[in-house]
């Protein structure tokens, strides 16, 4: 997400027609509403997959959405970032079943904090990824000076993305995400003693019970007054994740910097985990 917006930006700047000139923000958006959908029934999907397997879907479709930078185009991205949206409420439906299946009353919060700070790795190998790529590709790295080909789709002076980095960086991010999808498949399912919510002591219910669940959960007086919570959250998520990052890349002073994208991403993730001790 830190680099989607520049890398599209910069394949419309060579080819209009594979891909829109605001496709990364269009698609984050998309993948939002997909992922707000998707949570109103991820839930009940664990009445019919165990959170083992639950976990192995989301992550493949963070694989599926990777893959698709290979070689862009609309149809495919606009696809994935569906996709994507909906692994996001697997993924964190799953996570949270289990850690509970795996975590005892007096073990849950160490293990929040151990799951969380791992999974905020992820933007520290990210930054590696970039940090390296960027790296061996810094001779060839090159800038929109003044071209009539692309003065009318891309702005002067901002950092372009050639076709052999955005391969290199997806083939990468998509290699790390298929090691996750093993993972995921290989992980136990044995739940620990006297775990927080288990087969033992789930209560059972119907996809359709625990759809209707969910649906009243809406009316909880609780749940409505963190609402604005809620709404805040999800913009400042997305200022940071997907605003944010673009200027390092299209602000004209900064587009020569192009090691920025991976210290940011490296001292948000440093910053996550160290939050968490």
């Amino acid at each position: 997400s830190f680099v989607a917006e520049s890398v599209l930006h910069s394949v419309n700047g060579r080819d209009p027609t594979r891909i829109d000139k605001f496709a990364g923000y269009y698609g984050q958006a998309i993948c939002c509403a997909a992922y707000m959908i998707a949570c109103l029934f991820a839930p009940s999907i664990l009445t019919i997959l165990p959170p083992k397997w639950t976990l192995f879907l989301g992550s493949v479709c963070y694989t599926l959405y990777q893959i698709g930078f290979l070689y862009l185009n609309r149809y495919y991205y606009y696809i994935s970032c569906v996709i994507i949206g909906i692994g996001f409420a697997l993924f964190y439906s799953g996570h949270g079943a289990y850690l509970t299946s795996h975590s005892t009353r007096k073990t849950i919060e160490q293990n929040s904090a151990i799951a969380w700070s791992i999974g905020c790795l992820c933007m520290i190998v990210g930054s590696g990824i970039l940090g390296i790529i960027f790296s061996l590709n810094h001779n060839v790295i090159n800038f929109v000076v003044n071209s009539n080909i692309t003065a009318e789709h891309t702005p002067i002076g901002y950092r372009q993305f050639s076709d052999t980095e955005i391969q290199m960086m997806y083939g990468m991010f998509a290699a790390v995400t298929f090691c996750a999808n093993l993972i995921f498949a290989l992980s136990p399912s044995r739940e620990v003693t006297n775990c927080i919510e288990g087969k033992c002591n789930k209560i059972k219910r119907t996809f359709k019970q625990e759809l209707n669940q969910v649906m009243l959960t809406f009316a909880d007086k609780r749940m409505i007054t963190l609402t604005p919570l809620f709404f805040h959250n999800g913009f400042y998520t997305m200022f940071w994740v997907c605003v944010y990052p673009t200027t390092l890349v299209f602000s004209k002073t900064l587009s020569n910097q192009i090691y920025l994208p991976a210290i940011y991403s490296f001292t948000v993730g440093a910053g996550e985990i160290t939050s968490e001790h």
